[in-house]
């Protein structure tokens, strides 16, 4: 008798160079759509005794060679979404912008005016990203910490001129 092994697998690597639990990937939901399977995988970032654990997350995909959605559920309701991944390789993921709650890829208007209408106490999930201090509520220390960080990403408190000068689209 002969045995047919498949040995199909994706190596998720997810990034622990960044000074937030986002960036990290602590707490971390990755869910694998492979035809009709659903894989799920948590990453919480916890060292077992006298040891640390690598920053990934493996799934074996018996004879599938491609994984037809991959969803990345990071902390704090950000969302990273990929399809029609290639299987027998090592994938590096690329955390979410923090501050970036309309998913564009890079802070803008679009997401100060969001960070602004969401002032108050966190009632729902979608709030979870405009609360960037983590106490529970939208206030200006959320919009002050969103300046610091657009002023930061465009190199320039002269940055802030332009973007107070964008008009909504």
């Amino acid at each position: 008798m002969e045995d047919n092994f498949v040995n199909i697998h994706i190596h998720i690597q997810i990034p622990d160079n960044c000074p937030t639990d986002i960036a990290r990937g602590f707490q971390t939901l990755v869910i694998a759509q492979v035809g009709e399977r659903t894989l799920t995988r948590y990453l919480d970032g916890r060292p077992s005794y006298l040891s640390t654990g690598e920053q990934a997350i493996h799934f074996g995909l018996g004879d599938a060679d491609t994984i037809d959605e991959l969803r990345i559920e990071w902390p704090r309701g950000y969302v990273t979404v990929m399809t029609n991944v290639d299987a027998n390789r090592a994938l590096h993921v690329t955390s979410p912008v923090v501050g970036d709650l309309n998913a564009s890829g890079a802070l803008d208007a679009g997401d100060l005016r969001q960070v602004l209408r969401r002032r108050g106490p966190v009632a729902r999930a979608q709030d979870l990203k405009a609360d960037l201090d983590g106490d529970g509520v939208v206030d200006e220390r959320d919009v002050s910490s969103w300046l610091r960080r657009y002023r930061a990403a465009q190199a320039g408190p002269e940055a802030l001129e332009g973007l107070l000068r964008d008009e909504p689209r």
